[in-house]
Order: structure tokens, then sequence, then C-alpha cells
């Protein structure tokens, strides 16, 4: 039987994905964004709150400390979470 959470996400859920791949949205996609904004403002604050999450460089140092360290993430192939920080958004 599924799960009735993967049939119906949360406001939260579609917010955090629309968040997460914000910048990379094609034309289509961005369209997609904007009408579901418009059609809530419950949207719209969804979407603000886990934009600002995401973008917190503070949520990386949180993961990067409670991630053990794993053999080999010391090497130069294996940038630390820092250097992965998204770009802060213009204010």
């Amino acid at each position: 039987m599924a799960d009735p959470r993967e049939e119906h996400p949360t406001i939260t859920e579609i917010a955090a994905d629309w968040a997460d791949r914000a910048d990379e949205l094609s034309p289509p996609e961005r369209r997609e964004l904007s009408d579901w904004l418009a059609r809530s403002p419950e949207h719209a604050r969804a979407f603000a709150t886990m934009r600002r999450l995401l973008c917190d460089p503070a949520l990386f140092d949180a993961a990067q400390s409670a991630i053990p360290a794993a053999p080999g993430a010391d090497t130069p192939d294996a940038p630390p979470l820092t250097a992965m920080r998204p770009a802060r958004p213009a204010p």
C-alpha cells in the first residue's frame, strides 16, 4: 500500500522542492512556480521560508558538524560542505 504522504505532499514539502530547484528552473517551470505561488498566500509563505532555510549558512555549518568524517573525506576530491554553499540571494 502506498504511503498517503507520498500521494499528497504537504505545502511545506512542495515548497521545499520548489525552493531546492529554484535556481535551475526552466521557463515553463518558472511559470508553474509562479502560478503555484499565486494560488495561495500560504504557498508564498512556505516557499519564502524554505528559501531562507536553504540559503542559511548556519544550516550548512550544522550539517557539516553533524556528519561524521568519512574515510577519505579530506581528499581534494571531496570539498567541505561550506564550499558547496549556495550563493545568498540578493536582498
